[in-house]
């Protein structure tokens, strides 16, 4: 049984380190679209993340940012 748990516990963590990763690269691609000044496009990502329950002041504050620049 022990086994089992553990087996579910590190196929879990997996996912969830996959997801966060995701996280993290789409985040980077909206900076990046802000700095290139393309706005929009970084507006259409921050809200997107938001649309998947992704939360961080980080995603809120550039979510913003970009706003007042677009």
């Amino acid at each position: 049984m022990k086994k089992i748990f553990f087996i579910f516990f590190i196929f879990f963590s997996f996912i969830s380190f996959s997801q966060n990763s995701d996280w993290k690269n789409e985040i980077s691609k909206a900076n990046n679209f802000y700095k290139e000044k393309k706005f929009k496009k970084a507006v259409e990502i921050y809200e997107n993340l938001i649309k998947q329950d992704f939360e961080s002041s980080e995603l809120y504050y550039n979510l913003g940012n970009s706003h007042l620049q677009f």
